[in-house]
């Protein structure tokens, strides 16, 4: 307190407060070289910077780059707390507004219509048991096995990103307007083998399929788009006689979203635009 007397009386001014300042607390970021440093590589790397990142920066390149012999360290907690002191803060790219429909009302209904539908075939699936599910207990022989086989459709963008980062307080990253180069991937799965492929010991004609799964590149200029008449040619041409090859004697219960994609009209249905009107 004498100190402080004696401070304020020669200065005419408050002692700044050495709070929070003791050795054992030392930051990096209050060596000034330090800090433009960092502030000048969270610049280069503002939309993809991460804790893991900064901290392989100052104990790699920056700390030893400014003469730190022996050289210290940081802990990636260390970095974390550095980005949330620099303004950053980890959060979900915002895009649009998303409205989550799973508990509408119709979705509801028609979902406990679903279930009641699929527990009628429980009593042909197989059970799945032990610590890793690998224990597989078929149906009473008298029974046809019937295999849950679903389709997953995935699209996976060039300009996707990542849905969470490290972002400045109060900004949002500006993304490039449409999808990039896109690849589209049309696979069926099932719970004994997972993806509906042959095995690699099993030997089929040359002209056989191997896999279901059928990759795309979507566009105009690509590929074209992927329609309905598309999946169909995909389970009569390919995942019907992998099944049937790779599980003999059972039947295929194939489950599909409802997706617009996947309606189609027959093809003698009478169809707009594709009428003569004249």
């Amino acid at each position: 307190i004498r100190s402080w007397a004696h401070e304020y009386v020669m200065s005419r001014q408050i002692p700044y407060s050495r709070r929070e300042h003791h050795a054992k607390i030392w930051s990096f970021l209050w060596d000034e070289d330090i800090l433009l440093q960092v502030k000048s590589y969270i610049r280069e790397h503002k939309w993809d910077i991460s804790p893991q990142m900064l901290m392989i920066q100052m104990n790699e390149i920056i700390l030893p780059g400014l003469g730190f012999a022996p050289s210290p360290t940081i802990h990636i907690n260390t970095a974390r707390n550095y980005l949330k002191e620099l303004g950053y803060t980890y959060a979900k790219v915002k895009k649009g507004i998303y409205i989550d429909g799973h508990e509408r009302e119709g979705v509801v209904v028609y979902r406990k219509i679903f279930l009641e539908q699929m527990s009628k075939f429980e009593h042909r699936m197989p059970i799945f048991s032990g610590d890793n599910l690998d224990e597989i207990t078929w149906p009473d022989s008298n029974i046809q096995p019937l295999i849950l086989v679903t389709h997953d459709e995935c699209i996976f963008s060039a300009y996707d990103g990542s849905r969470s980062l490290w972002i400045p307080d109060g900004e949002q990253p500006l993304r490039k307007k449409g999808n990039g180069r896109s690849i589209h991937v049309s696979e069926f799965l099932t719970d004994v083998c997972g993806r509906l492929a042959l095995p690699d010991e099993m030997q089929v004609s040359d002209d056989f399929p191997r896999e279901a799964c059928v990759i795309m590149h979507p566009g105009k200029n690509n590929d074209g788009w992927w329609k309905a008449d598309d999946l169909i040619s995909q389970v009569i041409e390919r995942a019907i006689p992998i099944f049937e090859a790779r599980f003999p004697g059972c039947q295929a219960l194939f489950a599909f979203d409802n997706a617009s994609s996947h309606a189609t009209f027959s093809p003698d249905a009478l169809i707009a635009k594709n009428m003569n009107l004249n």
